[in-house]
């Protein structure tokens, strides 16, 4: 049985280039992939993206999934260069809590990610709910709880933006 489907991911860079500010918008569309349900691993799409950027000074990631149940989602983006890695984490079971541990049920994301946006996606239903059946939209802060799904919820450090 497959809950979500993805189908685009969209990063925004914006840079301190070797000349000055730019950008740079990479879109991966089509990507169509269905995410299994009742598995801890999930689905994985690694996408190489080479640049002329030397200092990344913003990133934002749009993030477009269909299917039920977001309280199940665990997503994060990672950035190698050389022997450093660092971990974003996108969506770590929205809505979980202490008192609810299956966190939200709705159905799916179309969302753009920025460390600037004004509320959490953690905790969403504060600020938006989402018609049934209908994606969350909108700019959103990510998660940044990295932490283990089983046991996070909306008191867990955020420290992975």
């Amino acid at each position: 049985m497959f809950k979500t489907l993805l189908t685009i991911l969209c990063v925004q860079v914006s840079v301190m280039a070797l000349y000055g500010l730019g950008s740079e918008t990479i879109t991966f569309s089509g990507i169509n992939t269905a995410i299994p349900d009742g598995t801890a691993s999930g689905m994985q799409d690694v996408r190489t993206i080479t640049s002329a950027i030397v200092e990344l000074t913003e990133v934002r990631v749009r993030l477009k999934l269909s299917g039920n149940f977001n309280g199940d989602l665990y997503g994060y983006i990672r950035h190698n260069s050389g022997q450093a890695t660092h971990i974003s984490v996108l969506l770590n079971r929205p809505g979980r809590t202490l008192w609810d541990p299956n966190g939200y049920s709705d159905y799916g994301f179309d969302v753009t990610f920025a460390d600037s946006a004004p509320a959490d996606i953690h905790d969403y239903q504060l600020v938006a709910i989402p018609l049934p059946g209908v994606p969350l939209g909108g700019t959103w802060q990510p998660d940044a709880r990295f932490v283990d799904p089983s046991v996070v919820s909306s008191n867990s450090p955020r420290s992975a933006f």
